[in-house]
């Protein structure tokens, strides 16, 4: 959630982003608001909702995850060979044009 309202967004539009129900987002949202790491704001063009975007505490809170997250794959990948590291490239390229060639397909048949 701290991620999706990196930019300003409405709730609905961070749940369809991750694939949630409206109603269990925006239950996550206040618990974040009340914890300080996200503020509500009017939307500019609809009154009927309102933004949540990050408070200066949750860049700080979102700032340390991303740091501990990349600190940890540093160290996954340090305990890989060259070779191997080589052999899963080609593995994930491999899986995002399969993924990718299924959603065009999706995409065409709809």
């Amino acid at each position: 959630m701290l991620g999706r309202a990196f930019q300003p967004r409405t709730v609905a539009e961070m749940a369809a982003e991750m694939g949630h129900a409206r109603q269990s987002v925006q239950r996550v949202a206040d618990v974040l608001e009340r914890e300080g790491l996200i503020a509500y704001r009017p939307h500019p063009t609809d009154r009927r909702t309102k933004l949540a975007e990050l408070t200066p505490r949750g860049h700080e809170v979102l700032s340390a995850i991303y740091q501990r997250q990349v600190a940890w794959f540093a160290e996954v990948v340090s305990q890989l060979s060259e070779a191997k590291l080589r052999e899963l490239t080609v593995s994930l390229n491999e899986v995002s044009r399969t993924l990718s060639s299924t959603i065009t397909d999706g995409e065409r048949e709809s």
